[in-house]
C-alpha cells in the first residue's frame, strides 16, 4: 500500500504541460497529530513492557477532546503543535481541474502536559515530541479569482505519510525517552487564499485511518 501513490506522482511528472514549484510552509495544528498516539503507545511499551502498548506506529482508538485530543484514556493539554514543511508540487490541468501531486519533508513538535499521568503512573507528567516525516499527496481542485489580484484555491484528495518520532516523558518519578515509527494513509481537504504578493494562507483537514483528524492552518511561500 505504500508504493502506488509515489508511482502515480512519478507518472504525472512526465507530463509536458504541467508546472512544478517548491514551497516552504509553517503551520500550527489542531486535533490529533499523526505521531501522538504511536508515541504514547511506545512510551507505555518501553516503561511497562511489551503488553502495555502496541508501539510501532499503531494509531490506536479514543475520542477527541481538549486542545489536541484525549488518546486512549490519556489526557493531553498544551499549546497547538507546530509543523514546518518543504514541499515540491507538480500541477497538471485535467478535465477542468488542477491535479496536484506533492512530495514533502516536514518537521513537527508537540509540547504538552499529561495532568492525569500515563497508565498506572497518575502523577502529572510533561511530554515533548519531535517528528520527522515524508508525505506524498495527490489532490484535485480549482483556483478562483477573488478580485484585485487575489485568488482562492480549494482541493481534495488522499495521501500517505511515513513518520519517525521521538518523545521525552518527565515527572517526579520518571525521566523516559521513547521513539516510534509508522506510516498511514489519509484523506485531505485543503483551501487557501493567495494574495498578489507574499505568502499565501493555507488551511487543511487531514483525516487519518482510525478516524483521527488533524486541522492545519499556516502560511506558505512558493519559489
Amino acid at each position: 500500500m505504500k508504493w502506488p501513490l509515489p508511482l502515480v506522482l512519478l507518472a504525472l511528472s512526465a507530463c509536458d504541460d504541467g508546472q512544478t514549484h517548491m514551497s516552504v510552509t509553517g503551520q500550527v495544528s489542531g486535533g490529533v497529530p499523526v505521531y501522538a498516539a504511536p508515541m504514547l503507545d511506545a512510551a507505555k511499551r518501553d516503561f511497562f513492557g511489551g503488553g502495555a502498548g502496541t508501539g510501532g506506529g499503531s494509531m490506536g482508538g479514543g475520542t477527541g477532546g481538549g486542545t489536541f485530543g484525549d488518546l486512549d484514556g490519556v489526557v493531553m493539554r498544551g499549546r497547538a503543535p507546530s509543523v514546518v514543511a518543504v514541499t515540491v508540487t507538480r500541477s497538471d490541468p485535467v478535465a477542468g481541474l488542477t491535479l496536484r501531486s506533492q512530495i514533502g519533508a516536514e518537521y513537527g513538535e508537540l509540547d504538552a502536559s499529561l495532568p492525569e499521568g500515563l497508565g498506572i503512573l497518575t502523577d502529572p507528567m510533561r511530554v515533548t515530541m519531535w517528528q520527522r516525516a515524508l508525505r506524498v499527496q495527490l489532490t484535485a481542485g480549482q483556483r478562483l479569482g477573488l478580485g484585485h489580484g487575489w485568488r482562492g484555491d480549494y482541493a481534495a484528495g488522499f495521501g500517505w505519510v511515513q513518520f519517525a518520532a521521538d518523545g521525552h516523558f518527565r515527572s517526579a518519578l520518571i525521566d523516559l525517552r521513547s521513539d516510534s515509527t509508522g506510516g498511514v494513509p489519509y484523506a485531505v481537504f485543503a483551501a487557501g487564499v493567495i494574495p498578489p504578493r507574499g505568502p499565501q494562507v493555507t488551511a487543511g483537514l487531514l483525516i487519518y485511518s482510525g478516524a483521527r483528524a488533524e486541522f492545519r492552518l499556516g502560511l506558505a511561500q512558493n519559489f
